[in-house]
């Protein structure tokens, strides 16, 4: 399924791409019936794009977000459940700018180069 929203015209524009996945599943006619699945969505506002995902199965499921190539993992498994967030390639100054851009969108902000060589003593 796809939407587009025009906010405001030539300047903000809302698209939203949505999957939905269900199986059902039983080991006999009789039983009763256990579901796994996946809801998905690619969300878009001008140039901010974040992807979620939602996965289930019997036993546990797992929830997605990627935003501007950090993402982030829930896992909820009943006897260890996690969370993970990696940031991919990015230095910590490049997430810094990315974040001080969303802030002030259109402003180039930059952080200071990193510290080439420490000495103590």
């Amino acid at each position: 399924m796809k939407w587009s929203i025009t906010i405001i015209e030539n300047k903000l524009v809302f698209n939203l791409n949505a999957n939905i996945s269900l199986k059902s599943m039983r080991s006999k006619p009789e039983d009763k019936p256990q579901y796994s699945g996946l809801i998905a969505g690619d969300v878009a506002l001008n140039d901010i794009k974040l992807i979620a995902q939602y996965a289930f199965q019997p036993g546990g499921s797992q929830l997605t977000f990627i935003f501007a190539g950090i993402k982030a993992v829930y896992k909820s498994d009943p006897a260890n459940p996690s969370l993970s967030i990696s940031f991919g390639n990015k230095s910590l100054g490049e997430i810094l700018s990315f974040l001080i851009g969303l802030a002030e969108p259109g402003g180039k902000r930059q952080t200071a180069r990193p510290v080439e060589r420490v000495e103590f003593g």
